[in-house]
């Protein structure tokens, strides 16, 4: 997934499980619970890119 350790995954894995109980169980976001969603969404994101440019020069290399 792109981190740099199964420690790493874990935590980041965590956060969205997290990030995910939070928004299904409609509980009310407190003032800081948007900046834990910035955060995590952003990971996520950084992470998503990571792999996608990973998958693409694979798939280059694979082709040469």
């Amino acid at each position: 997934m792109g981190h740099k350790s199964r420690n790493e995954t874990r935590k980041a894995v965590k956060e969205f499980e997290t990030l995910r109980n939070n928004l299904a169980h409609t509980q009310e976001i407190i003032p800081s619970g948007w900046q834990r969603i910035i955060i995590a969404c952003s990971r996520w994101e950084n992470t998503l890119e990571r792999t996608a440019e990973h998958y693409v020069h694979d798939q280059e290399k694979n082709q040469e």
